[in-house]
């Protein structure tokens, strides 16, 4: 296609849609010339997501993809924007040309019509009618699976602020229609019910009058569908970001931080989460139509018989609500942390149930939990205490003042019933507001504690990526891996677990790393596989260092097998803990080469056994493994992700002599670099 993109512009075309789009584009980098669109589009500040386009869904794929980059056969397209049944496609020269999207669907569909219809049309020569309809069915039937390239969606990168993505989500619109027709609804309200109370006190109430109210009270009906839809468009909106942003960012928390908080406290965040969704939708909706409501009873009552007065008494018993809600929030946050805490341990004792069996007396198994049980039941007390004077006082205590006000005007007998009426109105209003307020108020209260708990989620989201350049050459002398003066402390303790190491590792090595436990082999280990940062030195991978490589470049080249404890079986299919690290789906090649790799470990009579294959579902809700099965899928996970370095963690350890000797002659085969830790 004339319009296609080289490669190696790449990095320039996707800067080009991130600035057409208001994205967050990084700085060009003019020395990438690579096909890795992942990684360009990481350089450029956006996200860019690999799908398939299978011969079936290209009409669909081209509709709801833009921006995004699409594969032809001598290069990339470019599109912009979706306009109507048109695509608009940005060429090398910059100009912007809008196209049918049947086109360059039938453009992409001809690479498989022309290689594959000959025998079609062969067998078609025979029929008189309607032959282009039945050859486009046939094709469709035959090559509606079939691959026919590839697509990468372009977005803002989910490192943005949380902000930018609700815009992006229309979540901005959304809200404005929402608000707006809530206070439509309510205007229509006041209006109608005061044009049959104006009628009813004038003592004129006529058919037009009464048409003139059944007409407003009808507007209510497709206003309110309007204010419900845009509810729910809001609601989705923002429950999708959210959970985006917070998944995001667990997957970018520092492993140190999630080893020492425990798996517990984040399975509480996970519920936390979904706190913030919950009460968050309910109570925002009802405190945000409380606010509205309380505005249009101000109007009201500064019309009635109280007047200013009214209107002042509102805005202080507001300000005694914002006073009431500041203490609240204390109470509800300390029941809170305490729901927190019981979640985290009680998941902390589940998982260490058996070794509580066996070892902890029975006398003492539930001492801790019934101490915590009677704080967090204090702390519920408390709250309940709390929540009763909110629904109580806040609406009731509202009425009792605002009558009080009334009061001068009642006795002076000058004010009229009209008056009087419209005073009586704005305070049954305002009271129905503040019951809604009352309602969505804790919920609201509960949100933001709950988004308290979920906060390191979204920071966690917002770190900056390390930038970096693809980069395919290898060092010319063989070298892999070339460590000077290498130095690494923990956080919580004083002396560093290394220091001074110097070291080179060159393509064909075979080393064994012996030492006691502590003397800092796993850290090493991690270090030399990118999961950990040293503290000084200098460490060269292929002849580059951290910040050039970046992080994925790094671990695409070197590659560890982590101790038992720290590696895991996925409750997924047995190829899927296979090629996790490589390719997924895997293309047939990549199937063919982990069965190969399976029995040159030994794992063919497990593969015999299973009866799906590599297909079977394994890990806690599948087929159980044993302690050197797991340890073998470990080994050939990490010799499948072809990398230069192979580092393996006391992998060998749980295989018998045979098993053993079979699992080390395939690693030496296949491991153009290896490090094995062991203890001596």
């Amino acid at each position: 296609m004339s319009l296609a993109w080289p490669s190696n512009r790449l990095s320039e075309a996707i800067s080009l849609i991130a600035r057409e789009h208001g994205f967050a584009a990084g700085e060009q980098d003019t020395c990438v010339a690579s096909a890795d669109i992942e990684a360009l589009a990481e350089n450029a500040g956006v996200e860019a997501e690999k799908i398939h386009v299978l011969y079936r869904d290209v009409d669909a794929v081209l509709r709801a993809s833009a921006p995004a980059l699409i594969r032809a056969d001598d290069g990339f397209l470019v599109l912009l924007r979706n306009r109507g049944r048109r695509s608009v496609i940005i060429g090398p020269d910059l100009a912007e040309l809008p196209i049918e999207r049947a086109h360059i669907a039938s453009a992409l569909r001809e690479v498989v019509e022309t290689s594959r219809s000959a025998a079609l049309n062969r067998l078609l020569e025979t029929v008189t009618t309607g032959r282009v309809e039945l050859r486009r069915r046939m094709i469709a039937e035959r090559f509606g699976e079939e691959e026919i390239g590839e697509c990468w969606l372009i977005r803002r990168s989910l490192r943005e602020s949380f902000r930018r993505h609700l815009a992006d989500a229309g979540v901005g619109a959304y809200a404005f229609a929402l608000v707006a027709t809530h206070v439509a609804r309510w205007v229509v309200f006041v209006l109608a019910w005061s044009v049959i109370g104006r009628a009813a006190l004038e003592g004129k109430p006529d058919g037009a009058w009464l048409i003139a109210w059944l007409l407003l009270l009808l507007m209510l009906v497709p206003i309110h569908y309007v204010a419900t839809s845009m509810q729910g468009l809001v609601a989705l909106a923002c429950g999708f970001v959210l959970r985006q942003r917070l998944l995001y960012g667990s997957l970018r928390l520092d492993p140190e931080q999630l080893r020492t908080d425990g798996a517990g406290r984040h399975l509480a965040r996970v519920f936390e989460g979904d706190a913030v969704e919950v009460l968050g939708r309910s109570g925002g909706f009802l405190a945000l139509f409380a606010l509205i409501e309380l505005g249009m009873a101000a109007f009201v009552l500064a019309n009635g018989a109280g007047g200013m007065l009214h209107v002042t008494l509102l805005a202080g018993w507001i300000l005694f609500i914002i006073v009431f809600t500041i203490a609240f929030n204390h109470v509800y946050d300390d029941w809170s942390s305490e729901r927190l805490s019981l979640t985290g341990d009680l998941v902390e004792r589940m998982v260490g149930h058996r070794t509580r069996l066996v070892q902890e007396p029975r006398g003492s198994w539930h001492d801790d939990e019934d101490r915590q049980l009677e704080r967090y039941a204090c702390s519920s007390v408390r709250l309940d205490r709390s929540l009763t004077w909110i629904t109580a006082v806040i609406p009731r205590g509202w009425i009792a003042l605002a009558l009080i006000g009334l009061a001068p005007s009642i006795f002076d007998g000058r004010q009229s019933v009209g008056v009087l009426a419209i005073s009586l109105g704005g305070i049954v209003l305002a009271q129905q507001a503040m019951k809604r307020l009352a309602t969505g108020l804790p919920d609201v209260i509960g949100a933001v504690a709950a988004w308290q708990k979920v906060a390191p989620l979204s920071r966690a989201a917002s770190q900056p990526r390390d930038r970096h350049s693809v980069i395919v050459s290898r060092a010319s002398d063989g070298t892999v891996v070339d460590a000077k003066g290498i130095a690494f402390r923990y956080a919580n303790r004083a002396e560093p677990v290394l220091r001074g190491c110097t070291f080179r590792v060159q393509t064909g090595d075979r080393i064994v790393l012996e030492g006691g436990s502590g003397s800092g082999k796993s850290t090493l280990a991690s270090i030399l596989s990118g999961a950990r940062l040293p503290d000084t030195g200098l460490l060269l991978l292929d002849g580059f260092d951290r910040a050039t490589l970046g992080s994925d470049g790094w671990r695409s080249r070197a590659v560890l097998a982590p101790q038992f404890h720290e590696n895991h079986v996925l409750s997924e299919s047995f190829a899927f803990n296979l090629l996790m690290g490589r390719n997924w789906p895997p293309k047939p090649e990549d199937w063919r080469e982990a069965e190969e790799l399976c029995e040159e470990l030994g794992l063919g009579d497990l593969l015999a056994q299973m009866p799906a294959g590599l297909s079977q579902m394994v890990g806690e809700t599948g087929w159980r493994l044993s302690h050197g099965e797991q340890s073998r899928l470990f080994i050939a996970r990490a010799l499948l992700q072809k990398s230069e370095l192979v580092v393996l963690d006391e992998s060998f350890a749980a295989l018998d002599p045979e098993t053993l000797r079979q699992a080390i002659d395939c690693v030496l085969r296949r491991a153009p670099a290896l490090v094995v830790i062991a203890h001596p």
